[in-house]
Order: C-alpha cells, then sequence, then structure tokens
C-alpha cells in the first residue's frame, strides 16, 4: 500500500484491492503475534523483533518521526487509509470485519468487481487459521490501557470516520 503509486505506474492495467480493518484490532493483531503489550510508550527501537517485521515498527522511511511503537503503528494505518482515500477510484476496498462475516460471498463479489472468474469452490480453505490467532477476548481499553487507546483513535480518527469505526467508549461508561 505504501509503495502505491510506484506499484500503480509498472502495472497500469492490474485492479488494485485494499483490505481494511479497524485500527485498534489491527494494532492488537500484530501485537499479539509478536507477544508485544499495547500498554507501554516503550519504543520501536530495540524491539526483539527482525525483518519484516522491523519494518512495519520503523516507519521514518516514510516521514514518521515518532519513538512509542503503539503510535508508529498508528501512524502506519493511518497512512495506508490515506492512501486508499486519496485513489479510491482506483482501489477495490475490503472491509476486514464485513470479509468475516461472510467469506464466500464477499470473495465472489469482490471477484465480480474485479471482473474475475469466480467458479471454484474454496470453501474448505475459508476458515484456516494461518496465522497465530490474536486474543479477542480483552477489550482494547484493557489491552492498550486509556493513553494508548486515546493515542490511536487520536491519531487514526478523522480516517477511521470514513471507514465508520466507532471511537470507543470512555473508561467507566456503559
Amino acid at each position: 500500500m505504501f509503495l502505491y503509486d510506484l506499484v500503480r505506474d509498472y502495472f497500469p492495467e492490474s485492479p488494485f484491492v485494499m483490505i481494511i480493518r479497524d485500527p485498534r484490532d489491527n494494532i492488537r493483531s500484530l501485537l499479539n503475534r509478536l507477544d508485544l503489550p499495547g500498554d507501554t510508550d516503550r519504543s520501536f527501537r530495540n524491539l526483539p523483533i527482525g525483518g519484516a517485521w522491523q519494518v512495519a515498527f520503523d516507519n521514518r522511511w516514510m516521514g514518521i518521526e515518532c519513538e512509542p511503537y503503539i503510535e508508529q503503528l498508528a501512524h502506519r494505518w493511518n497512512r495506508a487509509a490515506y492512501i486508499y482515500l486519496n485513489n479510491r477510484d482506483e482501489i477495490q476496498l475490503v472491509q476486514y470485519e464485513t470479509f468475516c462475516k461472510n467469506k464466500q460471498q464477499e470473495l465472489i463479489e469482490l471477484a465480480k468487481q474485479l471482473g474475475l472468474p469466480h467458479d471454484n469452490d474454496i470453501t474448505p480453505w475459508l476458515d484456516i487459521q494461518y496465522q497465530p490467532k490474536g486474543n479477542r477476548k480483552i477489550t482494547w481499553q484493557e489491552f492498550f490501557g486509556a493513553e494508548n487507546l486515546a493515542k490511536i483513535e487520536d491519531i487514526c480518527g478523522e480516517r477511521m470516520k470514513e471507514f465508520d469505526y466507532q471511537p470507543s467508549e470512555p473508561a467507566g461508561v456503559t
């Protein structure tokens, strides 16, 4: 997504698809996968990760200058959303949450929109867990803490609205 302009210029006839997920769930999932806490202001520098994961957490190459990895990941989500919103006529959007509700139908609809055939039954492969599943039992508030949750929503808030992702309720509100 972050190299969209270059890829589009190189493959001008190709269709493009972006999958978007609520940034709070997206960031929590990444941190769960890497066994990193969400309620810290720890810097992205010197994280016990390497390779492609290091690039996901260190976004200075995109001009994102902040230290806490929570903020790095929020700015990264925000940048991807910005790229989509500025190119929405060229990119087919799939919302992760909608896809999960009816994977088969969403894939058929996507294939139709892209002008691709959709005549193979992929039902046996729809629910294979290819990555470790994140812990969705813990609330955003519990996982991130009030301060980091507020930072994510502050950084991503305007673009979250574009995708109908609602702000969380303040702590103690029922």
